[in-house]
């Protein structure tokens, strides 16, 4: 009897825990969309301190052939220093741009990103693709290439995981 009722609590104790460790793409898409707005919208801000909150220690770049590396405040402001010198605002993104979220499912087997080098996205990433001009619109606000982004939500909060370009 001792025996079975160790077994029925530790059953019941991986039961618990295959509940409440399940992974919500859904939310985590949406989440992800969320955050990777963000972003941009730091772009359109110029809060560089807020940007590189979002940045882990080390980042990597999909279409470099070199490994992950650490960023410093200068790799930080010339990354800013790709922005027009046009003002803009978040809104005028979203009017601007088409934008959306990437699953794994939907990006796994795609051939640019079996190409990328150092790194292996897998399915807590997502991919961020936000450089997609709207029909009417002829001219970027942001260089595309800072609209390409992998984030992925790791110890209670979003991060950068890696930029396209």
């Amino acid at each position: 009897m001792k025996y079975l009722n160790l077994i029925l609590i530790a059953l019941l104790f991986m039961l618990r825990c295959e509940l409440f460790d399940t992974f919500d793409e859904e939310w985590y898409a949406e989440n992800a969309e969320e955050f990777a707005l963000q972003v941009i919208d730091t772009y359109c801000t110029r809060d560089i301190d807020t940007f590189e909150s979002f940045l882990p220690y080390k980042i990597y770049w999909c279409e470099a052939d070199e490994k992950p590396v650490g960023i410093s405040k200068f790799d930080v402001e010339k990354h800013f220093s790709y922005l027009s010198n046009d003002t803009i605002t978040i809104e005028d993104y979203k009017n601007h741009y088409n934008y959306y979220i990437l699953t794994y499912d939907d990006y796994n087997n795609k051939q640019w990103i079996i190409d990328i080098h150092y790194w292996e996205p897998d399915d807590q990433d997502f991919l961020f693709i936000g450089n997609n001009l709207k029909e009417e619109q002829y001219s970027e606000l942001i260089l595309d290439d800072l609209l390409i982004f992998f984030v992925r939500y790791e110890n209670s909060r979003w991060k950068i995981k890696a930029f396209w370009g």
